[in-house]
């Protein structure tokens, strides 16, 4: 047995300095399990007889009652002992309702060396656990009548008799005292029978109390107190039980809902879920339908309904879950006969709760069939309760792979993440990692339960062998969070100031605003903001400044960079993080003594006995799956690249970044490589290959042991890319300059730095750079890589870059900013609150809206960049910063065209304030590239409206080639915000001139959604077959129901169709999706209590039946073959992960949902890593 505490959770969010309360989907709503458990006499016998156990030898023989105690609260091993008492004389009948029990009580060691093992101490802090335990005396002990201990007519039922009933004379009743009559019965009888109360010297009734940590705490701790004080007695008065806790649940404040505001009651009634097991080891025998007594015959009545009765009222079961008091009634029996068995088995069913329906509903355990009995007990129980407390959070969106073809099985896999809340007081947040597979049975695709080769957590926590922990050790430790490079392949700088000829870099070469004198917001006192910063000359050394009074941009400045790059260090490559490590240095950890750094990599790699879970939670980061590239594309060198053995015979991978701050590289099926330099090596499913922990982390560590902490919180970018070609080059396999799979992330709110890693061969990663600087603020948005056209040297070659979006800034939170009314360049006024747009300016009026805002929040620096590097080389090619732009760029990238091995010419994101940019990158000279602010989502709204998008937005085309930009809104780190948030869909407009140069860029709203306050787009959206798939979160507030933390909608529309208009006159868009009537609406049923973080399409592979055929040719005679005799379609899913109120798939902890869609007409292709569907 063990105390255990839960510590106050909380959060500081990037967007503000204050910690919050928990987000609704993080609060520990714990479920209720009440155990009702059989404390009859039989409990005193050995397993699969009615003889007493052998207390004598070395070996004394433990009972049913010792190996249920062992079970619930802890083993005693080696240390226990037993005798055998008789129930007799002063010691035993003082007070005692089991006084004079003909059954005599095996004594057990208690507390005394007890192990902290027991399903109790496991599941301290995830469940509420109550306990109830049999009072089998009918009436009241030594009445002076024949019936002691009996029936007492009703009119011998005096007050007196009642007050001794409930206490040591009356076995400590519970519930009322009930009416009993049956035939040749002269009078009703009273008897009282079921549960003991609070005040029972053992097996005590213990309600579950409140959610404070110090009373589930004591809670926890009375249960296991009272139960080894227990002295089982007396018959098995089940039903009577059953009928009192149906009475606790209907009128206990402890579970009651609150009435009126600050009153007593449970804040979450309305939707904690309650559950009960039942732990027997026989049938009800006091329910008085015995042919003895026969109550319910002739008109007479019995004082307690028949067990399934009672289950069915507490169920209410609907043909899928139960609706009633209770989620569910489980039931174990133990070494039960067969008509035990039968009763059981209907109660199970009754209580929705069948653990087999073609077979035992209720779980049965034959202890001459187990070797440890003990075992076996806690086994079931800790089924039951993963079940009923999964206690997995999940923010993310699930990731999809194919079986690989090294598998001899088709099918699908689907990787799931989430998040468990400690279960100690100072322990980390753990993580959960979850493989579903859906596998081909013949024509048929079938879905398999979750079971232990798909808890990748667990297979990590039971590793044996030492772990492959990779980080990369500046020369400097103060340089960890720095600008860092690897040993790269060395390609010619991009950089237009690289030959320090001073010509500058104009960061978009952007017009200063006018002076504005009496503004308050920088760069607008006395004169316009600068034009765009000055070039890196020689990389890091250059850059001039920004004109002042409404100039243009500065010269660049000459060279005088620290190395080739602009890095602060060049050549790193990857080594071990572990103690034998020298290189990991207290003075890298940032602690002061050598035992410190003992105890921060012991706690890092998990062999920390403060870390009973190795892989630390992952809370944004979305899992992301390499492996064979599956793409046939018109790029040569990319055919070469795919059919490169070394790249076609990977195994697949998983990547996915954890706040324990390390990415992490799971196997996710068993695989044995066939071929290259990996040939016969063999890998299983759930393995983990390796993890990284970037150099930025390095000095945090220590932190994260005392604290939770945000670290690799982003969700990766993993694409194919060649680095370098010529127009028409076709790269060898294996070329250097050629295609290479690389991973790139954010830290998101763990850090202001995006890293790159090398994941060509999964195996053996190399370190490509980390970039970070100053101006950077947290790394919220998802990066971008795409090619390039650039002119190098006087030379044309398509180059790979990758665009990083600075972070999330700080408001300065100011109305004296911008706090009166000025004249702007354009003839507007500038509204009273917020700045005037800085940058460029105010976004377009596009066609389609009426306005758009003048003023903007007013930022500071932090995060107002966006930075393009060399993913090659980790060379920062250009930077457009706060003389560009009016806020931080957050939201993830996403370039036109996107696919691999064609050239992007813009690309697409939002700012912290609601604005979509759009960067121009098709002009061969980096200087003449731009960026301009392309529609305000928040034209109609205030300067202190806009709402961010972290999320990248889907880009795709309309009927006559236009590009489409879909984007939408939401802060998620602030689900109770009272904001509405847009949706858009627009498409790109462009203007040229006679000559055929373009002129003009704008855009038309095809259509725009406004949600409702305090509603917002939550994680990914998905085009698919021509319809838009994203879901949102409404939260909601009750004085006396906490449950009501909001809902969530899953939302389908046409990409580009518009059907009638919105209240402030902008189109509103067509309903695409299916509800359960087949009636296409915009929404599905709001989904209460539940929050959906952003959506996936699951495409479903065909299955195939493979005939062996013989076919004789005049020739060369027979030959046998393989053919496909049958094939299946695949189908298409819609699926999303949920947190809250979800309902996870069977052996499962992350919730889902998931729901068919009908397939196109045409062939479809998921561009997974784009986030949509083209046709």
């Amino acid at each position: 047995m063990q105390q255990r505490t839960l510590a106050a959770l909380f959060f500081l969010f990037a967007f503000g300095a204050s910690a919050s309360a928990q987000p609704a989907d993080v609060r520990d709503v714990r479920p209720v399990v009440m155990l009702l458990m059989d404390s009859s006499a039989s409990m005193n016998f050995e397993d699969e007889s009615r003889d007493m156990p052998d207390c004598s030898g070395m070996s004394p023989e433990r009972n049913r009652w010792a190996h249920t105690l062992e079970a619930l609260t802890g083993t005693w091993g080696t240390n226990f002992a037993c005798s055998v008492e008789e129930r007799s004389g002063a010691a035993w009948c003082s007070g005692a309702p089991d006084c004079s029990s003909p059954v005599p009580f095996v004594t057990h060691p208690g507390t005394t060396g007890q192990a902290p093992d027991g399903v109790l101490d496991s599941y301290a802090s995830r469940v509420k656990f109550g306990l109830m335990t049999f009072d089998s005396i009918m009436s009241v002990v030594n009445t002076g009548t024949s019936v002691d201990r009996g029936m007492l007519e009703m009119s011998l039922w005096t007050s007196s008799v009642e007050t001794r009933s409930n206490g040591a004379d009356g076995g400590y009743s519970f519930g009322s005292p009930q009416e009993l009559t049956f035939p040749g019965c002269g009078s009703p009888r009273m008897v009282n029978l079921g549960s003991a109360n609070e005040s029972a010297a053992g097996g005590a009734l213990i309600s579950v109390g409140s959610d404070a940590a110090s009373d589930f705490t004591s809670i926890n701790t009375n249960i296991q107190d009272t139960l080894l004080a227990a002295r089982p007695y007396g018959g098995t008065p089940t039903a009577a039980l059953l009928s009192d806790f149906e009475a606790y649940l209907d009128s206990h404040p402890d579970v009651a809902p609150i009435r009126v505001a600050a009153g007593a009651g449970d804040a979450y009634a309305s939707c904690r879920p309650r559950y009960a097991i039942l732990f027997t080891d026989g049938a009800s025998n006091m329910d008085f339908r015995d042919p003895r007594i026969g109550c319910g015959t002739g008109g007479t009545t019995c004082p307690y309904d028949r067990l399934e009765e009672t289950a069915t009222r507490l169920c209410a079961y609907n043909g899928s879950r139960c609706t009633g008091d209770l989620a569910g009634l489980y039931v174990i029996g133990y070494d039960v006969d067969s008509s035990a068995a039968a009763e059981l088995n209907l109660l199970a069913d009754a209580g929705g709760t069948c653990a087999d329906p073609s077979g035992n509903c209720a779980y049965l355990i034959d202890s001459s069939a187990v070797a440890d009995p003990t075992a076996a007990i806690r086994e079931v129980f800790a089924r039951i309760l993963d079940g009923a407390a999964p206690g997995t959070t999940t923010r993310t969106a699930p990731a999809l792979a194919a079986t690989g073809v090294s598998s001899s099985i088709q099918g699908q896999i689907q990787l799931n993440s989430g998040f468990r809340l400690p279960e100690n007081d100072g322990e980390p947040w753990s993580g959960v990692l979850e493989r579903r597979r859906f596998i081909c049975d013949g024509l048929d695709l079938q879905e398999q339960p979750v079971e232990a080769v798909d808890r990748f957590h667990d297979i990590l926590d039971a590793r044996g062998t030492a772990r492959r922990i990779l980080t990369v050790v500046p020369n400097n430790v103060s340089n960890a969070g720095g600008h860092l490079v690897g040993d790269n392949v060395g390609l010619p700088s991009m950089s237009p100031a690289s030959t320090g000829s001073g010509r500058g870099n104009r960061g978009g070469g952007n017009k200063g605003n006018k002076g504005q004198g009496g503004s308050q917001c920088r760069g607008t006192t006395g004169g316009g903001s600068g034009g765009g910063g000055g070039g890196r000359g020689g990389g890091r050394g250059g850059g001039g400044g920004g004109g002042g009074g409404g100039g243009g941009g500065g010269g660049g400045g000459g060279g005088g960079a620290s190395t080739s790059t602009g890095a602060d260090e060049e050549g790193l490559t990857l080594e071990a993080f572990s103690q034998g490590n020298a290189n990991i240095s207290r003075q890298l950890l940032g602690v002061s003594t050598a035992a410190e750094r003992s105890a921060v990599i012991d706690f890092v790699v998990g062999d920390s006995s403060t870390r009973p879970h190795r892989l630390g939670d992952i809370y944004h980061s979305s899992p992301v799956v390499l492996g064979p590239p599956d793409l046939s594309l018109a790029d040569e060198s990319y055919n070469e690249f795919r059919q490169d053995p070394e790249v076609a015979n990977r195994p697949r991978v998983m990547f996915v970044g954890a706040n324990d701050g390390m990415l992490h590289a799971f196997a996710v099926e068993d695989t044995t490589i066939t071929q290259g330099e990996h040939n016969g090596e063999t890998y299983t499913a759930g393995e983990e290959l390796w993890a990284f922990i970037p150099p930025i982390m390095l000095p945090r560590l220590d932190s994260s042991r005392t604290a939770h902490q945000f670290m690799v919180d982003g969700t990766p970018l993993l694409q194919d890319v060649f680095f370098r070609k010529t127009p028409g080059q076709i790269h060898a396999a294996g070329d250097e300059e050629g295609y290479h799979s690389i991973l790139i992330f954010g830290l998101r709110g763990g850090g202001n730095a995006y890293l790159a890693l090398d994941v060509t061969d999964p195996l053996e990663p190399e370190f490509l750079w980390q970039v970070s600087a100053d101006t950077m603020g947290a790394t919220y948005g998802t990066p971008a890589v795409a090619q390039v056209l650039v002119r190098v040297n006087g030379t044309l070659e398509e180059r790979a870059i990758a665009l990083l979006p600075g972070g999330a800034g700080n408001d300065l939170a100011t109305t004296s900013c911008g706090g009166v009314a000025v004249p702007m360049e354009d003839g507007y006024m500038s509204k009273p609150i917020g700045c005037p747009s800085r940058g460029v300016g105010r976004p377009p009026v596009n066609e389609g809206t009426l306005n758009a805002r003048e003023n903007q929040r007013c930022w500071d620096e932090t995060g107002r960049t966006i930075s393009f590097v060399d993913p090659a080389t980790g060379e920062l090619v250009t930077l457009f910063d706060d003389d560009v732009f009016n806020a931080p760029m957050v939201g993830g990238v996403s370039f036109f065209p996107g696919e691999p091995g064609t050239v992007s010419t813009r690309a697409f994101m939002t700012d912290q304030d609601g604005v979509i940019w759009r960067f121009d990158v098709s002009n061969p000279d980096i200087t003449e590239w731009t960026a301009l602010p392309f529609h305000d989502m928040f034209h109609d709204r205030t300067a202190t409206e806009g709402q961010p998008a972290f999320e990248a937005p889907i880009l795709s085309a309309d009927p006559e080639g236009g590009v489409v930009v879909i984007q939408g809104t939401g802060n998620t780190d602030d689900l109770e915000a009272l904001r509405d948030n847009r949706v858009v869909s627009l498409t790109e407009t462009l203007e040229y001139d006679t000559a055929g140069n373009l002129q003009n860029v704008g855009a038309r709203l095809n259509w725009e959604i406004t949600s409702e306050i305090s509603e917002q787009v939550t994680g990914r959206m998905e085009l698919f077959d021509g319809t838009v798939y994203f879901s949102t979160f409404r939260s909601s507030t009750s004085a006396t129901d906490s449950c009501e933390f909001g809902y969530s909608r899953i939302w389908g529309v046409d990409y580009i169709e518009s059907d009638g208009t919105n209240e402030n006159g902008t189109p509103a868009p067509v309903a695409a999706i299916l509800d359960d009537a087949g009636t296409e609406v915009m929404s599905l049923p709001p989904m209460s209590n539940q929050l959906v973080m952003g959506v996936a399409i699951a495409q479903q592979p065909s299955c195939t039946i493979f005939d062996d055929v013989t076919v004789n040719d005049p020739y060369i005679g027979s030959r046998a073959y393989t053919q496909a005799a049958a094939s299946s379609p695949g189908g298409f899913r819609l699926v999303a992960q949920v947190s809250g109120d979800g309902v996870a798939a069977e052996g499962g902890t992350v919730a889902e949902f998931s729901r068919e869609l009908p397939t196109p007409a045409s062939v479809t292709r998921i561009q997974g890593w784009a986030g949509n569907v083209r046709d």
